[in-house]
């Protein structure tokens, strides 16, 4: 049976050093079961916060285990840089500055390709990799738009790129999927699937800030199924980390 985790608390820096140990000890599991560490990272701000933290984690790892690890994004908007940007400015800069990883370690979604070529190229790229990820670090999307009877009006409560009542989150057998009428802007977005994200060692889900109160009651409601929910996703993972600065 899966595992869920709740790292919180309201002081981030403190939360930062919760969610770091945890990290770093999987890093370390992980290195030991698999020649690569694979993760995938978003390209949201949920992580912000987490970055410098996170950098240290990395600094501190036996050198055979840091070059074990591989990076990949979970989630990318189909030719614009918004999501590169974010973890290149604020993650993998840093880390190639300080000469913690090198520019072979990082591997972007080709948005100089098509996207079904970009898809295709990606997958097989992957796949070189073993075709998984070890570990998926996760930022929850913002919470439903409600009508007055409490149904969906806009649906969110997304993942990666997967949003409720829409086919991203329909079962997909391949590992990502790119689609043009996207809920939120931008339209064209590319996204690891469902299938891919459930056969994750570990996943870390970050649900963030007052304005994602309603998502974390989603998620951790069993009543609420993926369908509604995709964060829940996260819960398919043999390990799932929920990191919230919320009271749970």
């Amino acid at each position: 049976m899966p595992e869920l985790t709740i790292i919180s608390d309201p002081q981030i820096s403190q939360l930062s050093i919760k969610v770091c140990a945890v990290f770093k000890a999987a890093l370390n599991q992980l290195a030991e079961q698999n020649k690569f560490v694979v993760g995938a990272w978003p390209g949201g701000r949920s992580l912000l916060k987490f970055f410098p933290g996170i950098c240290k984690v990395f600094c501190e790892l036996e050198k055979e285990v840091l070059n074990s690890q591989q990076f990949f994004q979970v989630d990318e908007r189909v030719y614009t840089e918004f999501n590169r940007e974010i973890l290149e400015q604020n993650f993998f800069s840093e880390m190639r500055e300080k000469k913690i990883i090198s520019e072979s370690q990082i591997h972007y979604f080709p948005t100089n390709e098509g996207p079904v070529e970009g898809v295709r190229s990606y997958t097989k790229l992957l796949e070189s990799f073993g075709l998984r990820f070890n570990y998926a670090m996760l930022g929850a999307g913002g919470p439903h738009v409600l009508n007055a009877d409490g149904t969906i009006l806009k649906s969110d409560c997304h993942v990666a790129g997967v949003f409720a009542n829409h086919p991203s989150s329909e079962p997909h057998q391949a590992p990502f999927y790119y689609y043009y009428d996207s809920p939120k802007p931008p339209p064209g977005r590319v996204t690891a699937t469902n299938s891919l994200l459930a056969r994750s060692e570990w996943s870390f889900l970050f649900i963030m800030g007052e304005e994602k109160r309603e998502v974390l009651k989603e998620f951790l409601d069993e009543n609420i199924d993926l369908a509604r929910s995709p964060i829940k996703i996260a819960l398919e993972a043999k390990n799932c980390i929920l990191v919230t600065d919320l009271k749970v």
